[in-house]
């Protein structure tokens, strides 16, 4: 394997004896930044437009360790097919050998010249509305995509933009992973209290000093603990809603069970949103101490879903041996992994 280091003082010793070539300085480059364009830098290089020509605004992208700059929005022109619709994608191509133009074949597109990159259009023959492909080929032609889209024979474009983030090379073993879960505690919003399945009062929970109400102080054989919150930004997989009791006496059991409704903020609501997931009302061993009972897993949550939690205790039942006043109820603990 053959050793080398850069960016020395050019002198007569060391690697700093002759100056480096392009090979080099692109291998540097390349094993720093990934192919993607500069989030925040000028206008990003987005494209817009929805009759030709369309516009690429200014902005700056690496393409394997080639650097493209451009302080100036470009206007790419594409013809209007005579029926149908024409398929098109918009790239910064990367050129290490000169391309001809292609007219004929699809994709078609203009030339481009040796050691250059520049902002150029790949189109599909007139009227096909697939997407043609890009070419990236190192060491010969590149393209990175900013966006794709399809234009009318009534001249009206559609453009969904295609663009990646330029983020340093960082390859973390699985091992050295941070973790990603994440946690929060949500306190119950109200109850409903009353015999039987017919609740006769409804109410905001009041919290104590120690911060928790007690699930069963009063006479009644039913207790209800409802509360709400949206699935978080950053939500990728696996969230789960548990219940947090405890037990101020003996090792007891209670009679209980979690509801979890969930849709978007659009659904009806409560238990007509898309999505529901109930325990049926078990019978539960609670130790003394805190607890974490009673969780539901949302396997279909989505970003933005607002969730409905429900936590319930039949004292009547007679699988339900505790007490009515050493039960308390905290709230409920979600938990999710994260996308970073």
């Amino acid at each position: 394997m053959t050793e080398h280091s850069m960016l020395w003082v050019t002198g007569g010793d060391g690697d700093g004896a002759s100056g480096y070539d392009s090979s080099q300085t692109t291998r540097m480059f390349g094993a720093v930044f990934g192919n993607g364009y500069l989030e925040g830098y000028l206008n990003e290089m987005a494209v817009s437009g929805t009759s030709s020509p369309i516009s690429v605004a200014t902005g700056a992208h690496w393409i394997n360790g080639i650097f493209y700059h451009n302080d100036a929005a470009k206007s790419l022109t594409i013809s209007t097919p005579g029926s149908g619709s024409t398929g098109f994608r918009v790239v910064v191509r990367a050129d290490w050998s000169g391309t001809a133009e292609e007219a004929g074949t699809p994709p078609l597109h203009p030339a481009t010249n040796q050691y250059e990159a520049r902002v150029i259009m790949l189109t599909n023959a007139p009227g096909t509305a697939a997407i043609p492909v890009a070419t990236q080929t190192l060491g010969d032609v590149w393209d990175e995509t900013l966006a794709t889209g399809t234009i009318t024979s009534a001249g009206v474009i559609a453009l969904t933009d295609a663009r990646t983030k330029c983020v340093p090379n960082i390859n973390i073993p699985a091992s050295r992973a941070e973790n990603r879960t994440r946690k929060f505690f949500l306190p119950a919003m109200y109850l409903e209290m009353g015999s039987g399945l017919n609740q006769a009062t409804e109410t905001l929970l009041r919290y104590d000093y120690m911060g928790y109400v007690r699930t069963c102080s009063i006479a009644d054989s039913r207790f209800d603990a409802v509360a709400m919150f949206a699935v978080p930004d950053d939500f990728a997989s696996g969230l789960t809603v548990t219940v947090v009791v405890a037990n101020a006496g003996t090792t007891k059991n209670i009679k209980a069970g979690i509801l979890a409704s969930y849709g978007t903020l659009a659904e009806n609501y409560l238990w007509t949103m898309s999505h529901a997931n109930q325990n049926t009302p078990t019978s539960v061993t609670l130790d003394s101490g805190m607890r974490e009972i009673l969780s539901t897993s949302l396997s279909s949550a989505a970003k933005g879903d607002m969730v409905n939690c429900a936590f319930n205790r039949d004292s009547s039942n007679v699988e339900d041996t505790a007490d009515t006043v050493n039960i308390y109820f905290f709230g409920f603990l979600v938990s999710y992994t994260a996308d970073s």
